[in-house]
């Protein structure tokens, strides 16, 4: 203790590891000896220069022993000496995580990763601290591990290994596909794979399956930026796809297309009309669909409401 005030790292190489294989707590005292236990600060392999054996030490030295190094880790790592600080993480204090940590500060993440591996058996941060580090190839064998698709995708593009990365983002949005998430498959073909067909199929895919039918739809529309082209596409979905179960949906596709697409807002707008009047008999809820294409009619709401009210008596 008196080493560590007046020379900190001559002190730590006769540091002894608190726990497992070094010290533990107790009542009696065990043999002990000062001398050099460490050659350098090595974290991996050698470094070490004592033949085993315990000391059993009462809680008040272990005690003081814990704050010393905890102590000096931290002005090791307030000094950015970031490997020492990781050594008295690592082989005195035992603080694994924290040793990693401190590796990861200094920007050396291989170290990092392998503590990580070694000792956490924390795959997910080590496959980080390997892409951190420029090491695609370790983080992309890991993550295959680790089952992260997109992620494995990513990294063999980075690395301009394309082929291998459409079959990873393909399982991807299979996997999307399956779980009813078309969106995400669509930006992922879109934004990733380069494939803005294959988007716009899965994206139909979705609304005719009513699987997040309005988003799916509205992701369709959104892609087709010539108007004319877009419009052409709206009518054809009206001829093919639009049917009592899915009116409602489609009438609030196209209340977004009359707000954003002024070069065809009023044929929207009698479309809309169409598939109202058609629903309203068994559908009467969807007269109110009315008052977003023609919000400056204060009338509106008050015919909207008078022809409920005559639907409900009519029902009676």
């Amino acid at each position: 203790m008196e080493l560590f005030k007046n020379n900190p790292l001559e002190a730590l190489k006769y540091a002894i590891p608190l726990d497992s294989d070094g010290v533990t707590r107790g009542g009696h005292m065990g043999q002990f000896t000062l001398s050099k236990r460490w050659m350098d600060f090595s974290l991996f392999g050698g470094g070490a220069n004592w033949s085993g054996g315990s000391a059993v030490l009462p809680d008040s030295a272990f005690n003081k022993l814990y704050t010393q190094y905890l102590k000096t880790a931290q002005e090791l790592t307030n000094q950015k000496e970031y490997k020492k600080a990781a050594f008295v993480y690592l082989k005195l204090l035992k603080n694994y995580p924290m040793a990693a940590q401190s590796l990861e500060r200094g920007l050396l993440y291989s170290e990092a990763a392998s503590v990580y591996l070694k000792y956490c058996n924390d795959k997910a941060k080590a496959a980080h601290c390997y892409e951190q580090g420029n090491m695609p190839v370790e983080a992309i064998e890991l993550y295959k591990e680790l089952g992260d698709n997109e992620k494995v995708g990513d990294l063999y593009t980075s690395i301009q290994r394309y082929q291998e990365a459409l079959g990873y983002y393909q399982k991807v949005v299979d996997s999307y596909v399956d779980q009813h998430k078309h969106v995400k498959a669509a930006l992922l073909y879109k934004n990733k794979m380069n494939n803005a067909a294959a988007a716009q199929l899965v994206l139909l895919e979705g609304w005719r399956s009513n699987s997040d039918a309005f988003n799916c739809l509205n992701n369709y529309f959104a892609a087709i930026e010539d108007e004319k082209q877009r419009w052409s596409a709206i009518q054809a979905i009206y001829r093919e796809d639009v049917n009592d179960k899915s009116s409602e949906t489609f009438i609030r596709v196209l209340r977004h297309e009359y707000e954003n697409a002024p070069s065809f807002a009023e044929e929207v707008k009698d479309m809309a009309y169409e598939v109202i009047v058609r629903q309203a008999a068994s559908n009467p809820n969807i007269v109110s669909e009315l008052r977003y294409f023609n919000q400056k009619d204060k009338q509106i709401v008050k015919d909207i409401m008078r022809f409920k009210m005559n639907v409900k008596q009519q029902k009676k």
